[in-house]
């Protein structure tokens, strides 16, 4: 077995922001239920769709190093003929990035991800 560095902390990054994403989700979100956390539903898509463009931005990129590419199955998801991962990215840039609310981010998210 070879232990690669760069590799371990991408994946160390990706578990440890689902922890974070999901302690700031509950804090928006309290009534929905712990399950919908899991696969197959919405709540754990947009999950696997947030990690990797939290991972993405810039700052982290000097943490951990080399992007975080998506999941086959949700970089094809379209609503409207736009790519999902697209429209949730611009939402992080508008409310995560440029407005610092990360909590409206996720809210946006989620309607959002509703129409999927």
């Amino acid at each position: 077995m070879t232990y690669d560095r760069k590799d371990s902390s991408r994946t160390i990054a990706h578990e440890i922001s689902h922890f974070l994403y999901f302690k700031k989700f509950k804090d928006v979100s309290p009534n929905i239920k712990k399950g919908n956390y899991e696969s197959p539903h919405k709540e754990w898509i947009l999950s696997e769709i947030v990690t990797p463009i939290i991972l993405n931005d810039p700052r982290m990129i000097k943490i951990i190093g080399s992007p975080e590419g998506f999941y086959k199955e949700h970089r094809e998801l379209k609503i409207d003929g736009q790519l999902l991962t697209e429209l949730i990215q611009e939402l992080y840039d508008d409310f995560a990035i440029k407005e610092k609310n990360f909590s409206e981010f996720i809210k946006k998210s989620m309607e959002v991800i509703e129409k999927v």
